[in-house]
């Protein structure tokens, strides 16, 4: 039997599909929810937004979207 590699691909995803387009427009999201935690914005609906659509990038380029999840609540603002 041959060694299985692990990878963070999600499960059906086809990582050469996307792959590179979808990650470069996820970190431009996170980029932009850190800039809106950055600049004091206190509204939920901004960053719910974001975090939906980061979670749909980071799904779809072949990266498993529980990391997508991590990164959106590190950018949400604690108060």
């Amino acid at each position: 039997m041959g060694r299985q590699s692990r990878t963070l691909a999600a499960p059906g995803a086809d990582p050469s599909r996307f792959g590179m387009s979808l990650t470069a427009f996820s970190l431009i999201v996170l980029a932009g929810l850190i800039a809106l935690n950055r600049s004091g914005t206190s509204r939920l609906w901004p960053f719910l937004a974001g975090a939906i659509i980061l979670w749909f990038c980071v799904l779809n380029s072949g990266i498993h979207a529980t990391i997508a999840g991590v990164l959106a609540a590190l950018a949400i603002p604690m108060q």
